[in-house]
């Protein structure tokens, strides 16, 4: 078995996992970043719209802003790192701007007035800024695994000392001394999502299994923008400032009487629209020159499908995840986290443009923390864990994967209730004893659905405890947010 010895790993390919990765080179330790697809080529970073918003260092707009950030992630989000993610946006922009990412810009006012600076990628395509990342990584010595799993964390006498890898079947073995999960969110419990295969949760089921705490599971953002028929793509919201409408299958504008109407926050836009039978975007009200913006758009009016043009509401980001501090360090020494697999900043519902902010902020932070902790520890042990493999053989692993993805859906979803969530966790339970009993050709498949199951229960769980509707989390009941006193 191979076995490999190093200062930091970084698990993880996107974003937050390069800005880490770069920041522990920086300080001086020896990197090594696992991923299971491409480095700069995988998870949701590669398909993000590319968009950081920032208040500029100006106390009364970020103060603003600040108010404006816990207000809509409904008083849950934690108020130190909200602070720092404000604060320190502005430089981390500039800082991703030094990577070689060309920003286009524009200034939008917040509904309390505050002015709010956006940076933008054009045309919006998440490549623009992954790709100029991953060539600084690349021209920064810093060690890369590709197309490999991380299935657990190994320890030695309490500490991290380590993670067990899979690549083709096969297992390594990593020595560390300190370990950063970027392995971005879990959308692919769910059948409905935008995000891509392999979000499946991994590092949150690690961090779990090492005895992290995690938080706020029960925050799932449910994306509102996203077309489904005749061509799946997210929208540009800008499309409702210049005429674009949201209607029913009666005709009817549902979002005429909300003071925000079709840009309501994304978890009132989407409650709403999971409450009709169906939901189409009126293209009838932009003009000819608006439309011709949105390429993709035109051309399907121009090809008939203008009345035709269907919604659907998807699981587009995870609110909770690993819990950290400022200097995104978890609860296990050792164990630093950043990005959408952790939890704590945006509370019960996610502001547009404020995710790709995080990475670029609590990434270097993760980063510097790690390797500063690194610095300090001894050459890891090379004792090898005793490891419980399952059974190799050709069983199905899609249709358990399958089943899961609609009974959370169905079940803990968009609306949840007591008795729902409770058949809900039921049905974990035996898909989770069912996959115990199933041999493999692939082990990836395995651990994956593994993962997937054992944070879908962590899911139910909070989402059974919060008797209260708040943010993304709607209990039909349990209709009403509790006081926040």
């Amino acid at each position: 078995m191979q076995k490999i010895i190093t200062d930091v790993v970084v698990v993880g390919g996107g974003l937050a996992a390069m800005y880490a990765a770069l920041s522990a080179k920086q300080q001086g330790s020896q990197v090594l970043m696992v991923c299971k697809n491409k480095i700069g080529r995988s998870g949701s970073s590669v398909v993000a719209q590319t968009v950081h918003r920032v208040a500029e260092q100006n106390d009364l707009n970020q103060e603003l802003y600040f108010k404006h950030f816990w207000e809509s992630g409904r008083f849950m989000g934690n108020p130190e790192l909200i602070r720092v993610l404000i604060s320190e946006g502005p430089k981390a922009v500039n800082y991703v701007k030094s990577l070689g990412v060309e920003f286009e810009k524009g200034i939008e006012i917040l509904p309390n007035g505050g002015k709010i600076t956006r940076y933008s990628c054009e045309p919006r395509k998440g490549k623009l800024l992954t790709t100029p990342v991953a060539e600084q990584v690349r021209k920064s010595s810093i060690d890369m695994i590709e197309n490999t799993m991380v299935i657990d964390v190994i320890f030695q006498n309490g500490e991290i000392n380590g993670i067990i890898c899979l690549c083709n079947n096969e297992i390594f073995l990593v020595f560390t001394k300190a370990i950063i999960l970027a392995t971005g969110g879990f959308g692919r419990i769910f059948s409905e999502t935008s995000n891509p295969k392999g979000i499946t949760g991994d590092g949150q089921a690690i961090a779990a299994r090492a005895g992290a705490r995690l938080i706020g599971l029960e925050f799932i953002q449910f994306y509102p923008y996203r077309l489904r028929w005749p061509k799946i793509f997210d929208l540009n919201p800008a499309i409702f400032d210049q005429g674009a409408i949201f209607i029913n299958e009666n005709q009817e504008r549902f979002m005429r009487n909300f003071p925000k109407a079709e840009q309501e926050n994304r978890d009132k836009l989407a409650q709403e629209m999971f409450k009709q039978r169906e939901v189409f975007l009126d293209l009838s009200g932009m003009s000819q020159k608006d439309l011709g913006k949105h390429p993709i758009l035109a051309d399907l009016v121009e090809r008939g499908y203008g009345s035709k043009l269907k919604m659907q509401v998807t699981a587009h980001f995870s609110m909770g995840g690993i819990q950290i501090d400022s200097q995104g360090e978890t609860d296990v020494p050792g164990l630093f986290a950043c990005g959408e697999c952790t939890g704590g900043i945006h509370g019960a519902n996610r502001l547009a443009g404020s995710a790709l902010v995080e990475c670029a902020v609590f990434g270097p932070r993760a980063g510097r923390s790690a390797a500063i902790y690194a610095r300090k520890k001894p050459t890891p042990r090379i004792i090898s864990p005793i490891l419980d493999l399952p059974s190799s053989g050709n069983d199905n692993i899609f249709s358990l994967i399958s089943s899961l993805g609609q009974l959370m859906w169905t079940k803990s979803g968009i609306q949840r209730s007591e008795e729902d969530l409770l058949q809900c966790l039921g049905e974990l339970n035996a898909l989770s004893n069912h996959l115990t009993h199933l041999q493999p050709s692939s082990y990836q498949q395995w651990f994956e659905a593994q993962n997937m199951l054992q944070i879908s229960k962590l899911i139910v769980e909070s989402a059974l405890v919060r008797r209260e509707t708040r943010g993304s989390h709607l209990r039909t009941d349990y209709p009403n947010e509790n006081s926040i006193s």
